[in-house]
């Protein structure tokens, strides 16, 4: 996504979260909602004036808490797939506040993957993968899923939501009550991106997906 917009005028920065793109094990060393949080001002305090921001999945959990923090330097927002709730029934559970705080992340201290939730099946086989991540940083997603929720009444910055019709890691339903609440304030278009699932910008779709975001973040 930063190639495209790049390619189309914008100075584009991305950022490796802490924890992130390494190792199963890096993620349990450095990861935590405080070194991210940390790690998205401090990547907003590098650049100069007025920006657009464009998150996905947790990344748009953490691009909604800057727009809430700092509403005179985030003109534009693009939401992609937010994880605002996981489809995981599991997880949900574990969430609830009576079970929050209990050590029940400790006796499986490891989730696996395998895979990645991606419809094109060319674009899934050459994606990385990093086959595992640690149980208790779910605390800290849990913890950053309130910090956005809570953060929805605060955020200016008109936005693009984007969502994939075959996503299986997010609560469709989840989007859409945060959607609504956000438009009674802000401008909101919500995308629709057919036959795409969770990982949007690597699915089928992506190159329209790239031509609304670009337009939406157009001076």
């Amino acid at each position: 996504m930063g190639e495209a917009l790049a390619g189309r005028g914008f100075h584009a920065e991305g950022i490796r979260l802490p924890g992130h793109g390494r190792t199963p094990e890096a993620m349990l060393a450095e990861g935590g909602v405080h070194y991210w949080r940390s790690a998205a001002e401090e990547a907003l305090g590098r650049l100069e004036g007025e920006v657009c921001i464009a998150g996905l999945s947790m990344g748009a959990l953490l691009a909604m808490d800057l727009a809430a923090r700092f509403p005179e330097r985030v003109r534009r927002l693009a939401l992609l797939a937010p994880a605002f709730a996981l489809r995981d029934p599991l997880a949900t559970v574990l969430k609830s506040r009576a079970l929050r705080g209990l050590p029940l992340l400790e006796v499986r201290p490891w989730i696996g993957k395998s895979s990645v939730d991606l419809a094109d099946p060319e674009a899934r086989r050459a994606a990385p993968v990093v086959p595992a991540f640690p149980s208790v940083r779910l605390r800290d997603f849990w913890a950053l899923q309130d910090l956005a929720l809570g953060s929805l009444e605060r955020v200016r910055a008109p936005t693009l939501v984007a969502v994939g019709t075959r996503d299986a890691v997010v609560d469709r339903r989840a989007i859409d009550r945060a959607v609504k609440r956000l438009s009674a304030r802000v401008s909101v278009r919500l995308v629709e991106q057919r036959e795409a699932a969770h990982l949007l910008p690597r699915d089928f779709g992506h190159q329209h997906l790239e031509e609304e975001i670009a337009r939406h973040f157009a001076p």
